[in-house]
């Protein structure tokens, strides 16, 4: 703390000295009107004291200034601290998503070389897994085989190619055309193909009153979109429910909101249903639906939209909301 009678001089020196250009400074004269005020504070005077002096009523100032001087340099050095922190947490959360890319990169490499080595002789097992089973009579044992057969066939088919298209779509280089779509033409298709697993399941689907709307994507891959969407609400149904269907547009949007009553996702399995690898989902009702429902959500994303599964807040069940781009003239 400095008490100085003309800030002129001294305040020159102190302006230009990294040392004591923090000090705080007090300035005293005969009277108020003998101070220059606005050339005192210039140099940075942060108080002034006129005659008469009184020793105490400086103290108390002095004082005063001073906690605050003090209190002004931690909350810099705490503010410089921040920094230091935020600096280097910015810069582990850098390293941790650059191995977080390297490790996602790595599961989508591990996913093709796997599908990939699996589709040839997988290939080749079913062929002849057909014609065993084709020679075989008609008796009810040699049916029931038959449909085992063809049912994990078909599972193991769809599973080869869906992880293979999951990575084609996974990888920043997918270019898959777009084009209008009508929405109430492919929510047919996707609930004609559900069928077979609703019936299975002993779970009806209504009809939305009104799902006359155009969106923006592929054709297949909406489709198959849609389907599974709709065989996860069949999975987690209870038998003799019916999967509610309804349909709306709003700003950019077109939303199929489906739900589903009998079963809820556990907390765990909810928030990772999506992931590629997901040790619930593989463990869930839904487990036989594989890789398509990853692969719903990335089809989802890849055309503007987006994909969302919640419990049901009042009743044992799921909420599914499938919302796809709509299409517009500058679609």
């Amino acid at each position: 703390m400095a008490l100085i009678a003309s800030p002129v001089p001294m305040m020159a020196v102190k302006r230009q000295d990294g040392k004591l250009c923090n000090i705080p400074v007090i300035m005293f004269g005969d009277t108020l009107e003998t101070i220059d005020t606005i050339q005192a504070s210039s140099f940075g005077v942060i108080d002034y004291v006129s005659k008469p002096f009184i020793p105490v009523e400086i103290c108390r100032r002095i004082n005063t200034h001073l906690a605050l001087h003090f209190a002004k340099q931690e909350l810099q050095d705490y503010t410089n601290r921040l920094e230091y922190l935020v600096i280097q947490r910015t810069r582990d959360l850098e390293k941790a998503y650059e191995q977080l890319k390297i490790l996602d990169n790595t599961k989508i490499e591990f996913l093709d070389v796997i599908a990939h080595e699996l589709k040839t002789p997988a290939t080749s097992v079913l062929a002849i897994g057909q014609l065993a089973i084709n020679s075989l009579g008609d008796a009810a044992e040699q049916n029931e085989l038959r449909a085992i057969f063809e049912r994990g066939s078909r599972r193991l088919q769809r599973t080869i190619d869906n992880a293979l298209l999951l990575v084609r779509l996974q990888r920043t280089d997918a270019n898959i055309m777009s084009e209008k779509l009508e929405f109430s033409e492919l929510l047919e298709r996707a609930i004609h193909n559900a069928a077979e697993l609703a019936v299975e399941g002993g779970v009806g689907i209504s009809r939305p009153e009104n799902s006359r709307f155009q969106v923006v994507g592929n054709y297949q891959l909406t489709e198959q979109c849609l389907t599974t969407m709709l065989n996860v609400a069949i999975k987690m149904a209870s038998k003799g429910t019916s999967i509610i269907v309804e349909c709306n547009q709003d700003t950019g949007y077109v939303n199929l909101h489906l739900a589903a009553w009998g079963r809820s996702f556990d907390e765990e399995t909810l928030a990772s249903l999506f992931d590629t690898f997901s040790p619930g989902r593989i463990a869930s009702r839904v487990e036989e639906l594989g890789f398509s429902i990853p692969l719903s959500a990335q089809i989802a994303m890849l055309y503007g939209g987006k994909v969302q599964v919640t419990n049901a807040m009042d009743a044992k069940g799921i909420l599914i909301r499938l919302s796809l781009k709509r299409f517009t003239g500058n679609s």
